[in-house]
């Protein structure tokens, strides 16, 4: 008889468990907005020397660019001398600060000597 008792606390513990879970996963309702960002760039290799175009588009008032060897910028269109040959994997990220929502796309770009 223990062993069913305990059996049954179990399961009406994991049922109580499983109704707040879904209780408090809520849907966005119709007052918040959807992010509305798209991130795109071009860019152009120049040895080692890259010209970084931002093309982004959508409702976004800070970017940030991460070169992917530790140095970060947040110019519209960096240049970005990297010190040495290699292949880099760099981010580039809009975000809107007001509604908090952000966008990152990452790439990579052979830099030669």
């Amino acid at each position: 008889m223990k062993y069913s008792i305990t059996k049954f606390t179990i399961a009406l513990f994991l049922c109580s468990l499983s109704s707040i879970a879904l209780t408090n996963n809520t849907p966005k309702t119709n007052n918040e907005t959807e992010c509305q960002i798209e991130v795109a760039f071009e860019y152009a290799v120049e040895n080692l020397r890259v010209q970084f175009n931002n093309a982004s588009m959508g409702d976004y008032n800070q970017l940030q660019w991460d070169f992917g060897d530790q140095v970060q910028s947040e110019e519209i269109n960096p240049t970005h001398e990297y010190s040495k040959e290699g292949m880099y994997r760099f981010c580039v990220t809009a975000t809107n600060s007001l509604t908090d929502c952000s966008k990152q796309y990452c790439a990579e770009v052979y830099v030669f000597e």
